[in-house]
């Protein structure tokens, strides 16, 4: 799952561009419709969940109020504001012992605080950071900062354990040039571990910040994408650490075993229908273009796409994947298997790593889509911004190029060459298209560098290759219900590409492909035993494929965003929020005063004493610091 910036995987793999000649992918990860009026969310479709009108769903309303202006960019609150704090955890919270390389049992998890607004007492807003460094986070999840003075709310981002600065062991790579993955030090890497760490640190919270001031606080989960996942996760598996969780774009369906089935081919087709309502015909250009592609050549294919290094050069890549035909992956048993990967031949396999570089460049600016100039999805901080709604940029920059070939135009109708120039067409507008993403400072100069990382994942595919958390390089295409190209799951390679990596991983074994089906319920069933969560996600961004979009009771409920992109309503307000993102902020906001409300009454019969005013110095208020558990 390319979720924005992730700190090392590729939902999620931000392309840092270099200013010279290159433009280079690295491990991290995580935009379109202008001047286009806001329609009801489009019934089925690729999604395939059904959307009813009968109030299964709390559905935005495309009327709805106009988003209000807010302060420049420069005044956010953010990691500035924020004290910067440690907490000592536990390497494994579920053994007595924790053997480990150097005998590691335990590490600093770091987290940021704000406590400007908060009085003892008052809630706490708590972010379970995911696949990246936390400040990422601090600086962009502006539906808390926002809210948090209304709230009187103490504001806590937590990192995630292996990203950022919360690192157990510094470093999970063995030495040399040919440097690959230590599972020894990554075996401690899941999402149940960092659950256990958000709830030993809100215990923390609770009972000794500030002299125990949060002993009597509400805490609220918020966070997106994987970290909407685990928000969801935490308010179901420690319903006693949070009273409510918001979970924004969190893809909590989509794995093995679920119910309904996930049907992963859905997350490129929503990728595609977001191309085809951006420019009418878009999708078809850009089906044709991958066409056009794997029947290129090498030769063909290093000019219309300026690589730096030649395609016959670049082999196989990572490994030889298998004997299937260009572009394919085969199913070993039968059936579909979304949690399988990909497998292409050589020497067609580097025409393959081509068409990810560009098919991950669609996808990113799909989830992307979003009404202002962004750099969410290239990273944050200086990284270049993508501009308003990408997928309408790049439609635009595809129409162009297949228009308008300029000085290529063939004056004496010949069949050959008139082909021959359509083709060149078709791919330099891929090309251009995709530079939206690939190229978004401008500045590649002369040539594009693929990705060494042609699954664009990084320390995410540990977390793929034992527990199956979506990364959607992984998922199958059919090139028919979506623009791309027939990709089918092969059950060798996938196996054998985690136990390369990963060699720990032993023969025969692989993902636990049905553990998070199993353990939160199997589907929708399971998580409507749960309470006090609401699911949001944008109807723009492909991984509302795998998300809830129904309410499934009175207190797990879910908001649809007509026009919103992946967790669109968790950044700061802007004048250019369409009115389906405005709206979900203040249905999201009015179920957790909510949420609060309800465990305020509940403390009150239960005879726990009101929240009293907690005096504390004010000596404690900043700086970066190092607590004990």
């Amino acid at each position: 799952m390319r979720n924005c910036g992730r700190g090392g995987r590729g939902l999620r793999s931000v392309l840092l561009l270099v200013a010279c000649l290159h433009v280079h992918h690295v491990a991290q990860a995580a935009p379109h419709r202008a001047a286009r009026g806001e329609a009801a969310l489009p019934v089925g479709r690729p999604l395939g969940r059904r959307h009813t009108d009968s109030g299964s769903v709390t559905r935005v309303a495309a009327a709805d109020t106009a988003a209000a202006a807010v302060a420049a960019a420069s005044a956010r609150l953010g990691a500035k504001d924020c004290t910067t704090r440690y907490i000592t955890q536990d390497l494994d919270h579920f053994s007595w012992e924790s053997p480990s390389p150097g005998n590691v049992t335990s590490f600093a998890q770091r987290y940021m605080v704000h406590d400007a607004f908060w009085h003892a007492g008052g809630p706490i807003f708590f972010y379970t950071g995911n696949e990246a460094d936390v400040e990422l986070y601090a600086n962009n999840t502006g539906l808390m900062w926002e809210n948090a003075e209304e709230f009187g709310a103490l504001v806590v981002f937590a990192e995630h354990r292996y990203y950022g600065r919360s690192q157990p062991f510094g470093t999970y790579t063995t030495g040399g040039d040919d440097a690959k993955w230590d599972p020894t030090k990554l075996r401690f890497l899941t999402h149940e571990q960092a659950l256990a760490d958000y709830a030993v640190l809100i215990y923390h919270l609770r009972t000794a910040f500030k002299g125990g001031a949060g002993a009597a606080s509400p805490v609220v989960a918020f966070g997106g994408s994987y970290g909407g996942m685990l928000a969801a996760w935490l308010r179901l598996k420690y319903p006693g650490s949070v009273i409510g969780a918001v979970a924004a774009s969190a893809p909590v369906l989509a794995f093995p075993g679920m119910s309904p089935t996930f049907d992963a081919e859905t997350y490129w087709g929503v990728v595609t229908r977001d191309a085809s309502d951006a420019i009418a015909g878009c999708d078809r250009l850009v089906r044709r273009a991958f066409t056009t592609l794997f029947a290129a050549s090498a030769v063909e294919l290093t000019h219309a796409f300026r690589l730096c290094t030649p395609l016959q050069q670049l082999g196989t890549g990572t490994a030889n994947r298998g004997t299937q035909e260009p572009g394919t992956r085969t199913v070993e048993s039968g059936g579909t298997h979304p949690e399988l990967g990909r497998g292409e031949s050589d020497p067609e396999d580097a025409k393959s790593r081509l068409a990810m570089f560009l098919a991950v460049a669609f996808d990113t600016m799909a989830m992307g889509s979003y009404p202002y100039p962004s750099n969410y999805m290239t990273g944050g901080g200086d990284a270049p911004k993508l501009p308003p709604w990408p997928i309408t940029a790049a439609c635009r920059a595809m129409v162009n190029a297949v228009s308008s070939p300029g000085d290529k135009k063939v004056q004496d109708h010949n069949a050959a060459a008139e082909n021959a120039v359509e083709s060149m067409a078709l791919l330099e507008g891929l090309r251009d298209a995709a530079g939206v993403f690939n190229n978004a400072s401008g500045s590649a100069g002369v040539c594009y560098q693929l990705p060494a990382d042609d699954e664009y994942d990084g320390i995410w595919d540990y977390q793929w290759c034992t527990e199956l958390l979506p990364q959607e390089t992984y998922f199958a295409a059919d090139g028919r219900r979506d623009m791309f190209w027939k990709s089918t799951p092969n059950a060798t390679w996938v196996a054998d590409r985690c136990r390369r990596t990963f060699g720990w991983i032993a023969e025969g074994a692989g993902p636990r492909r049905r553990w998070i089906a199993a353990s939160t319920g199997g589907g929708v069933t399971g998580l409507a035993q749960g309470s006090n969560i609401v699911f949001s996600n944008g109807a723009l961004d492909p991984w509302s494929s795998g998300g809830v979009m129904v309410n499934l009771s009175s207190s797990v409920t879910a908001v649809v965003i007509a026009r919103g992109g992946h967790h669109t309503d968790l950044f700061f307000s802007d004048p250019a929020d369409p009115p389906s993102v405005v709206a979900a902020r203040r249905t999201e906001l009015e179920l957790v005063r909510g949420w609060i409300g309800e465990w305020r009454r509940d403390q009150a019969r239960l005879g726990m004493p009101p929240a009293a005013a907690h005096p504390w110095s004010s000596s404690d208020a900043g700086g970066t610091r190092a607590e004990a558990r």
